[in-house]
This record gives C-alpha cells, structure tokens and sequence, in this order.
C-alpha cells in the first residue's frame, strides 16, 4: 500500500543562484506512518444505559480503584475530543453524537456518550448490546472504481475482446540516444559499438517514474468498497457509473472501454436552421425538484444519505396560489458509498441531469439533421426549452 505525494518542481537558473517555480508539479510513491491511522483503543470500558446517552468508565477489578477520567486515542474524553464509533459488546458499531463531562466534588465524574437516531426509550431499547464496549474508528478499504469496473471486465474471459480505460492509440515517443553505457571516446569503432550503434531511450525513461503513476491520469480517483458477491456485473458497473461519471462504450476494434467521454460534441445545433416541422416535449419525464442519494449503512444508527430541494422550482410547479409548491421526489440507492460528501455532490449532480436533460424531446421533420449520429452531443435552439445540449441515442 502506497502513499501518492504531490509536489512542486523547483528550478534554478544556469548558474544555480536563483531559484523559481516553473508551475510543474510531480507525484511520487511514498509509505504510510503508523501515526497516520488512528485504530481501535485495545482498552475495554463499560457502558451504563440511559436515554439517548450513557455513562462510560473504565472495567475496574473487584476491591481497586481505577481512573476517573477516560482516555481515547491517548487524549482525555471531552467534548471537543471524543472517538466517532463505540463497538458494543456483540461487535455493533454505534455513531457517536458528543460527549459530555460531569464534574463534581473532589476527583468525582462522570462520562457521557450521546447518541442519536436510536429507536427506543434507552440504549438497549434501541438494540445497543450493554457492557464491554470499545471505542474507535471506522475505515474502509477499497480500490478505484476504474480497477473494480476492469477487473469484473477482465473476469468475463474470452467472451469480450478486451477492456480497458482509453482507446488503443499507436503514437511514436520522442527517443534520446543512450550514451551513459557505451561510450567509447575517441577509439576506434569496432563491431559491438556499430551493432550498439542505434541504442535509444525514450525521454519518459529518464524521468524513472513509477508506472502507476503514469497510469492513474486515466483512473479515477474515486474509491469504492462493497460487497458484490451474487450480484451481476452490470449492475455492479452501474454502481460504479454513479459514483464516478463514466460509462461503457464499445470503440470500433470491439473492445470494451470503461470511459467519462462517452457523449462527444461536434459543435453541431438543431434549431429553425434545420427546418423541423415539429419539438414535442414529453410531460412523464419532468424535471424532479427533490433529490435523496442513500449510501450504505456505516454504523446502527447512521447511515450515508444526502437531501436536495429546488423550491423556487418546487413553486413553479405547484401553480398560483401553491406557496408550499410540489415535491417531485427522486431516491436514488448507490451501493458501495461511504461519504457523505460525495452522497451530497452526487444529489446535486443528478438534479443538474434531470434539470436540463430529463424531459424526452421529440424532433420531427429534420432536413438538415443528416450529420446527427448516434451517441454524439448537440445543441437544441427551441422557444419552448431554453438552449441546452441534448444527446442523441
């Protein structure tokens, strides 16, 4: 496991006095610390029930005394320092809202752990398993959806051709000639030398970069972690296309490429200039106005979900006199997700589709619309939508 670091390249000047930023920067392979993970606290602690909260001490032997305050992560459990999971005593992982410190006369307190979302009266109303608990984190592992997308690709066998990130493109690198291991001076040439005579490097060679580094330009940088066992490829896929915005295309050598530039402009526009007789547009496939975008379930009491309202549209919809308007509500279910910040970008990406893309159009009548192919983005100029691209299919 590799830590990619990104940095700046500096320069210096022919006489190596002045140093600048040329604007390059460079990524390189590093290793991880073991300061960099904060894993679970080996320390087992008991958990007293409550209401929505409850209090944590430390499991102290029968006749000892033992530590009032509680440690975590080797800092004191506080308010603004408290561990986001607790592992109850059958290995549920619960979310932790805050935690609270009461103190009283002399050495005397108590530690509170809060939590939300819990369906019943008390902790262990709400399923929470009571005893020795453990506190920690959560951190899931996974690869890039690019190498999940080409792995169930590549574990189809001889039924496809090929998969792949990029189309198969023959390009010819600018080449340098390799003198740092034959250099004969000024002797005479001898045989070996004339069959070394061609001997070139290709000027990425001289870089000696990593070979993953070069390819991840062509991955995403979105990682992923599910369990796809009994589930199908496609569908698996589909998953992945929501999470990062790429889709599958078949390019002209019958290769299968996971690719983000599947719809391609050509700068081409359908408007009065094409002459169409008719633009209908169909009123079952309106725009909706109330996204949610679910993820998986991380902790008992949490799970991945993201809310998004257009309420100046939600108006629009409900009519004169509707101040509350109309919620045209979309859910849509990603498996694999584990970020609330990517659950939030991918609401706000699908209402962005369905705003300018969801309503069907209906074109008839084109007589200059010959160069308008499949899978290719073009330009719609119509009264009834205001200008927007459109992709044939």
């Amino acid at each position: 496991m590799g830590l990619s670091l990104p940095d700046k390249w500096d320069a210096t000047d022919s006489g190596d006095t002045q140093t600048f930023s040329p604007n390059l920067a460079y990524r390189g392979i590093g290793h991880y610390e073991p300061s960099d993970f904060n894993m679970l606290t080996p320390q087992r602690f008991v958990l007293n029930d409550g209401a929505k909260e409850g209090i944590i001490s430390y499991v102290k032997r029968p006749g000892t005394g033992g530590l009032s305050t509680v440690y975590a992560d080797g800092k004191a459990l506080s308010a603004t320092n408290c561990p986001p999971y607790l592992i109850d005593a059958i290995q549920k992982r619960w979310r932790i809202a805050g935690a609270d410190v009461v103190s009283g006369e002399g050495t005397w307190q108590q530690n509170l752990l809060k939590f939300r979302n819990i369906n019943g009266d008390s902790l262990s109303g709400g399923g929470m398993s009571l005893g020795k608990v453990r506190l920690g984190h959560y951190m899931a592992v996974g690869v890039r959806t690019t190498d999940a997308a080409l792995m169930m690709l590549n574990d189809i066998g001889t039924s496809l051709p090929g998969a792949d990130l990029v189309p198969y493109e023959a390009i010819i690198e600018p080449t340098k000639k390799d003198t740092a291991l034959y250099d004969y001076g000024e002797t005479v040439p001898t045989s070996g030398y004339l069959l070394r005579f061609k001997n070139e490097m290709t000027l990425s060679a001289a870089l000696n970069a990593h070979p993953s580094l070069l390819s991840s330009i062509d991955h995403s940088s979105v990682f992923v972690s599910r369990d796809a066992r009994g589930i199908g490829v496609l569908d698996t896929i589909r998953s992945l296309s929501q999470m990062d915005g790429r889709q599958l295309l078949l390019d002209e050598t019958g290769r299968i490429l996971y690719s983000g530039t599947v719809f391609v402009g050509r700068d081409k526009r359908i408007g009065s200039s094409s002459g169409p007789q008719t633009i209908e547009v169909s009123s079952m496939l309106e725009m909706a106005n109330h996204v949610i975008v679910e993820g998986d379930k991380i902790a008992e009491n949490e799970q991945v979900r993201a809310e998004v309202k257009d309420l100046e549209k939600a108006k629009m919809m409900g009519g004169e006199g509707n101040e509350e308007g109309v919620l045209r509500t979309a859910t849509q279910m990603v498996p694999g997700l584990k970020e609330p910040s990517m659950a939030l970008r991918m609401a706000k990406q699908f209402m962005n589709r369905t705003e300018s893309g969801a309503s069907m159009l209906r074109v008839g009548g084109l007589v200059k619309a010959s160069h308008i192919n499949p899978v290719k983005s073009s330009m719609l100029t119509s009264p009834m939508r205001r200008e927007g691209p459109v992709r044939s299919i």
